[in-house]
């Protein structure tokens, strides 16, 4: 019996042993080492591919698109979701009725290959759609503003564009008919 305890001590003792000296080998033990960056700009590092170019960020809270770069509306080519238009909603006032898709029948052109349908049921005062935005869309005093859209209709219709905040109303008409998507512009 006093073989078997002695040899359970050693068999623990010499691991121990073993991490002790590990340790106070790499530092850890004894003196505080104090870390250190070595810059050896004279080296020359990894190749780089030159398809690689420009800078390295990470988008947080949206500050590209509605930040640095100023886009007011949200989503804009309808890519955000395959199945709904994020950000959009259907706008219906004095009696007016419609729905709101996605639509990929007909594409504007290849790099815009989802559009978003309305169907207007019944017009009433108005029926539309209306974007959020980036919490909200900032109109400023004394700013111009300008909007680019496609639109198509299977008959001659007009269009509003409006920017409604809670204190006024801007408003600019055009109008769309038949099976091209013609570019329409706004300017406020």
């Amino acid at each position: 019996m006093p073989e078997l305890s002695r040899r359970r001590k050693t068999d623990t003792l010499f691991p121990s042993i073993l991490l002790f000296a590990l340790l106070l080998s790499f530092g850890v033990i004894g003196q505080p080492v104090q870390p250190a960056i070595t810059l050896r700009l004279d080296v020359p590092g990894h190749a780089v591919s030159p398809k690689l170019y420009g800078l390295m960020t990470e988008e947080i809270n949206f500050s590209y698109e509605g930040g640095l770069y100023g886009e007011l509306i949200r989503n804009r080519s309808f890519k955000n979701s395959p199945t709904a238009p994020d950000n959009w909603s259907l706008v219906e006032e004095g009696g007016g009725k419609g729905n709101i898709s996605l639509d990929r029948q007909d594409p504007v052109n290849e790099t815009l290959p989802v559009s978003l349908r309305l169907e207007a049921e019944s017009a009433g005062t108005r029926t539309g759609i209306a974007n959020e935005g980036y919490w909200g869309i900032p109109v400023r005093p004394k700013t111009s503003y300008s909007l680019s859209f496609y639109a198509r209709a299977k008959s001659a219709i007009a269009l509003t564009v409006s920017w409604i905040a809670r204190i006024s109303r801007i408003t600019r008409s055009g109008s769309s008919s038949g099976t091209q998507w013609p570019l329409c512009d706004a300017m406020t």
